[in-house]
């Protein structure tokens, strides 16, 4: 059902997906499951979700210690 939904439209559920692993631990063996069936554009969104969420938290760390 991810993938249907991820083939469609797959910038906030990927973004959903992220957030629900981040949030729960026990989610990322259903997640990875769900995973397998995606698009390859669906992967490429992942990852720039991803990459984007690590350099949120670089930014903001980088920031409060005074470096930027």
């Amino acid at each position: 059902m991810v993938a249907k939904v991820a083939h469609a439209n797959p910038m906030p559920v990927m973004e959903a997906v992220v957030t629900q692993i981040e949030v729960y631990d026990n989610q990322i063996e259903v997640s990875l499951e769900a995973l397998k069936y995606l698009s390859p554009l669906s992967y490429d969104v992942l990852t720039f979700v991803i990459l984007s969420r690590c350099v949120g938290v670089v930014c903001a760390r980088v920031c409060v210690c005074g470096g930027g």
